[in-house]
């Protein structure tokens, strides 16, 4: 009989698992932030829109796609500050943090799978969308009939 402890944390949280190395590289981006604006900058009443969080995070993942490891101004990894702008919309998210949520209404989710795909049908003076039963997949009618992406997927 062995005498071990138990602990039963099976639906905590694995800390163990988060890249620290990674972690720490956003908290380096974070601390740059807050020396140029102030602690908690991000959170304040007149805040960041959604916006502006959105385009620097694309900007930060355009460089680091096309080769450019570290932003030239602070030498922090360009994913380090993608994942800190990321962090921020989910805390925004997260916090109910929506009087800046300036995001467009055609950024609005996506239907779910399954439901009726949209048609747009043209030839007279106003296209007119219609829903399709028993299909998923768009298709706009002008003579020929060919695949579009529906707004919101890809």
């Amino acid at each position: 009989m062995t005498d071990e402890a138990k602990k039963y944390d099976g639906s905590k949280p694995r800390w163990d698992l988060l890249h620290w190395d990674a972690l720490e590289e956003v908290v380096k981006t974070l601390n740059i932030g807050a020396d140029q604006y102030g602690d908690h900058n991000w959170f304040k009443a007149e805040g960041l829109s959604y916006t502006r969080m959105f385009a620097a995070t694309v900007r930060h993942l355009t460089k680091w796609w096309r080769g450019e490891r570290n932003a030239p101004d602070h030498g922090v990894h360009h994913l380090a500050h993608a994942a800190a702008c990321i962090l921020t919309l989910l805390s925004y998210e997260l916090r109910g943090y929506r009087q800046n949520d300036d995001r467009p209404s055609f950024a609005a989710p996506a239907k779910p799978i399954g439901e009726p795909a949209k048609t747009l049908v043209t030839g007279g003076s106003v296209p007119t969308v219609i829903n399709v039963p028993g299909t998923t997949d768009p298709a706009v009618s002008d003579g020929k009939t060919r695949r579009v992406p529906m707004a919101g997927r890809s």
